[in-house]
């Protein structure tokens, strides 16, 4: 079961303050290395890596670093596939994959219906007139 307090931290140094709620004090502040055990090339631990590596790796960026070199790299081909486009034939050749790429990301188009438009307001003025239309773009759509 979980512990719950309602206890608030203050932070008092007295004694009548129970211990969770004491504020620390370090005995030293020296540093002190404790001996690292020797780990076998088998074990998990083995796959820890150190701080210079992680620094290296950039870990909080790594998923970001990786879109990044991947978009730049996908842009970098697309733009040599464009440089190529000197014909006719060579931009259907570019522009087909494209559509039908986009084409499959949006899904098929709406069924055409009547758009069955209305006035809400008209406002006549001097050579001129204002109509506010609605319409619906799909059934029940405004």
């Amino acid at each position: 079961m979980a512990e719950t307090s309602v206890l608030p931290v203050i932070e008092s140094e007295t004694e009548s303050c129970t211990f969770r709620y004491r504020r620390l004090r370090l005995a030293s502040t020296a540093r002190v290395e404790a001996p690292r055990p020797a780990i076998a090339e088998t074990s998990p631990l083995a796959y820890v890596l150190s701080l210079a590596e992680r620094q290296k790796l950039s870990l909080p960026n790594m998923v970001d670093c990786n879109l990044r070199r991947r978009a730049t790299t996908y842009l970098a081909s697309d733009y040599a596939s464009w440089q190529k486009v000197d014909s006719r034939e060579a931009w259907e050749k570019f522009r087909d994959p494209r559509i039908t790429t986009l084409r499959n990301w949006m899904g098929a188009f709406p069924a055409r219906t009547p758009l069955d438009g209305r006035v809400t307001k008209e406002y006549t003025g001097q050579g001129y007139r204002r109509q506010d239309l609605i319409y619906q773009s799909r059934p029940g759509l405004w």
